[in-house]
């Protein structure tokens, strides 16, 4: 399966499963932005562009999606892993 092309954004993307899925969509081709507060000391993975976002904070989610749109274009795959208000969605 290729993506080559399509924009992911990952949320909770700085540990666990959510690290994990953002390096298995780059590695298929997408330009992955991987949203999260706890970034740290974590590594950057190849392919993985790294956002600070509060996704329990509507305002900021907003935020973020527009510098995404604004950079890359539109998301075409979100994966929310991380706390999130229902009203965001």
């Amino acid at each position: 399966m290729s993506l080559n092309g399509k924009i992911a954004l990952v949320t909770g993307a700085a540990t666990g499963i959510g690290a994990s899925l953002a390096k298995a969509l780059a590695l298929e081709g997408a330009l992955v932005v991987g949203a999260d507060l706890a970034w740290g000391d974590s590594e950057q993975a190849p392919g993985v562009e790294q956002l600070y976002c509060d996704v329990s904070d509507p305002s900021d989610v907003e935020r973020c999606v527009a510098d995404i749109e604004t950079r890359h274009g539109p998301v075409d795959i979100l994966s929310q892993l991380g706390p999130c208000s229902h009203k965001v969605l």
